[in-house]
């Protein structure tokens, strides 16, 4: 952190109560996954709510245009969804010929020529958000 252009300070008060919790960085997408709990939904069911949520309430770092991973314990086993997101379909791996000569990207992508992969329309991916969360909706939500 720049100590000289962030001033920050932050506090929460903490919860309690049953039946379940939900964590969030924005007070009002907590207070959607909670009330989908209250609902009858389980815990998938209020991270959809939550995520939803915080697509509207801080669109700067969420929502139906990114991607994502979702670690969620079914039946006595975790499983795993990928929604990252995918590139066109005619957009190929020759697209992006790798250059030694530039660094890697700040997710530790390998340099490419042009930066090609993280600058410009061939950087651009699908979003996998709406079809991700749906999935885990539909695969063991109520």
């Amino acid at each position: 952190m720049n100590a000289d252009l962030e001033q920050w300070t932050v506090t929460k008060t903490a919860v309690s109560g049953q039946g379940g919790m939900v964590a969030a960085q924005n007070v009002v997408a907590a207070r959607a996954g909670a009330a989908m709990l209250e609902a009858g939904g389980n815990a998938v069911d209020a991270a959809v709510a939550a995520a939803f949520a915080l697509g509207g309430v801080e669109p700067w770092m969420c929502g139906l245009g990114g991607s994502g991973y979702a670690v969620i314990w079914i039946g006595g086993k975790p499983a795993q969804l990928d929604f990252q997101g995918t590139l066109p379909a005619a957009i190929s791996g020759a697209d992006y010929p790798l250059d030694p000569a530039v660094p890697m990207s700040i997710m530790g992508f390998p340099g490419v020529v042009d930066r090609a992969n993280v600058r410009g329309a061939r950087a651009v991916t699908v979003p996998g958000a709406l079809a991700g969360l749906a999935a885990a909706s539909a695969r063991v939500g109520r």
